[in-house]
């Protein structure tokens, strides 16, 4: 018996795609709301040297009114769900950034906040991130990561000159 492929358009791919975040996201919520905390694994080197893709962190349901600067939340932004850092806060809404890129994510509700990262999993032994860093050391980290960015922006930007001047002396 003959199999034949299913073939998805670029425009149905992206639309399966949303529907899967979308699910993940609702099933964080339900999880948080059933057991008040979850494991997830981190996926991208965005909030590098502090999470590490690979890296395992325990997220923890909490009100939006104890988000405070320098924590890292975990967040649903249209469809994609961050893991980043607590830059401002203004009202209702937070502002969030990744510690190496340069740019801000969009404002963030109450209703796309869907927890804290509490702790992380590293070599079997979990970092309570309370503990690690107090206030004072949370609220600084957010000003400080605006300089690491634009030095990673700047170590790409050799980084691909270097491979670029590279495959031209190799081709030559």
């Amino acid at each position: 018996m003959e199999h034949s492929a299913i073939i998805f358009s670029d425009e149905w791919k992206m639309k399966i795609e949303e529907a899967v975040l979308y699910l993940k996201s609702g099933y964080y919520r339900d999880e948080l709301s059933k057991k008040g905390m979850l494991r997830i694994k981190v996926n991208g080197n965005s909030m590098w040297p502090f999470l590490r893709n690979g890296d395992i962190v325990i997220v923890r349901n909490v009100d939006f009114e104890k988000v405070s600067v320098g924590d890292i939340v975990l967040t649903d932004i249209g469809n994609n769900m961050l893991c980043h850092r607590v830059f401002s806060k203004r009202g209702n809404f937070i502002v969030t950034k990744a510690d190496t890129f340069i740019g801000f994510d969009p404002m963030i509700s109450k209703e796309g906040l869907i927890g804290k990262v509490i702790a992380k999993e590293k070599s079997g032994k979990i970092y309570n991130l309370d503990e690690l860093l107090s206030y004072r050391i949370r609220f600084f980290i957010p000003r400080i990561s605006i300089i690491s960015s634009f030095c990673c922006y700047i170590l790409r930007v050799i980084k691909k000159a270097a491979l670029n001047t590279f495959n031209h002396i190799c081709k030559s």
